[in-house]
């Protein structure tokens, strides 16, 4: 009975178009941020023919995917049914670069509490922030602009 709803395979998706789903909400939990987007994927089941079809999937909102960008997906070739998987993703899984910035940031706490005493304070840069590495790379460039080089 329910079979049709089933998910039967796993596979990629690449993206072909990603847009901000009309009147959702922006959700919020344990301080992330995260709305949804409707997809438009090209999906590439494994054992199975490829098919174009749609999703929705929630995203931070500064990392949502790009057009052409590769995702994990379930799906049903039959009734083109597919749900993205970002779980260990690390660039869409905001658990995962929660941790990974918790863990570069307790590794930068035990660097400046040995250095020696006397050595100058470390300049914050983009990276402290956790941004997209595309926006802190903007950041980057608009910062070098003015003057400040950061020697990155």
């Amino acid at each position: 009975m329910f079979e049709r709803f089933r998910l039967t395979h796993d596979g990629t998706a690449t993206v072909v178009t990603c847009d901000v789903a009309p009147h959702r909400a922006v959700t919020t939990s344990r301080g992330h941020s995260s709305t949804v987007y409707n997809l438009i994927v090209d999906v590439y089941p494994d054992g199975a023919d490829p098919f174009r079809a749609e999703a929705q999937h929630s995203f931070s909102m500064m990392l949502a995917p790009d057009p052409g960008a590769r995702l994990k997906v379930r799906c049903n070739p039959e009734t083109k049914k597919v749900e993205i998987d970002t779980d260990g993703d690390p660039r869409y899984d905001a658990v995962l670069r929660k941790a990974q910035r918790k863990e570069a940031e307790k590794a930068q706490h035990a660097v400046d509490l040995n250095a020696p005493v006397g050595t100058a304070p470390r300049t914050p840069t983009s990276d402290d922030f956790g941004l997209d590495p595309e926006i802190a790379e903007m950041l980057r460039l608009e910062e070098q602009q003015r003057g400040g080089d950061t020697g990155r």
